[in-house]
């Protein structure tokens, strides 16, 4: 009985904590948000309204808003000029954002591309799309869903399977709106 240890339900033996790199990071985080966010403590029944600290409360969040060492954010950093640049230059290059940062002038490509993520939350965006992706981009991307169809449908006649019967399917039909413009399919050149 001198080394009988009775087995307790739920009991652990505490592992000291020698390797907490995994964990270090969160801690600078937090030390971090300890010492710039004032501590939020409500009373033992949540907050009072007619205690009278609104005030206090509202002047200590503005001061942390308008404090010198915050980062403004990706939409107090333009100004509406600086917007409308932005926008006419992604109607013109899209997604090329080092043409777009060029044609702004006051922003680098870095800026530019938290802007439009940012930017692609907002209604300008959905009305962009719309114009954009809705003449040029999906113009081309019929005619490389037709390339592509027309090289599957070609792979096939030299004695290749197609992938699937859809993508036949497809590749047929492609192939034969293409005859209905051209008038002939076969190469040859003769009507």
């Amino acid at each position: 009985m001198d080394g009988y240890r009775p087995r307790l339900s739920g009991w652990r033996r505490k592992e000291p904590q020698r390797w907490r790199t995994h964990r270090m990071v969160d801690d600078l985080v937090n030390l971090c948000g300890n010492s710039m966010y004032p501590q939020v403590s409500m009373g033992p029944y949540g907050y009072r309204p007619e205690a009278g600290s609104y005030a206090l409360e509202r002047a200590a969040m503005l001061s942390m808003i308008q404090h010198p060492l915050r980062r403004p954010s990706a939409v107090e950093q333009w100004s509406p000029l600086e917007v409308a640049k932005f926008e006419g230059a992604m109607c013109i290059y899209g997604k090329q954002f080092h043409k777009i940062a060029a044609e702004v002038g006051t922003k680098t490509c870095q800026q530019a591309i938290e802007f439009y993520y940012v930017w692609k939350l907002t209604g300008h965006y959905k009305q962009w799309k719309k114009v954009f992706y809705g003449t040029a981009w999906v113009q081309r991307a019929e005619a490389e869903k037709r390339e592509h169809a027309i090289a599957a449908v070609a792979a096939d006649a030299r004695g290749h399977a197609v992938a699937t019967a859809a993508a036949a399917d497809a590749a047929a039909a492609v192939v034969a709106a293409a005859q209905d413009d051209s008038g002939d399919y076969s190469g040859s050149g003769s009507a």
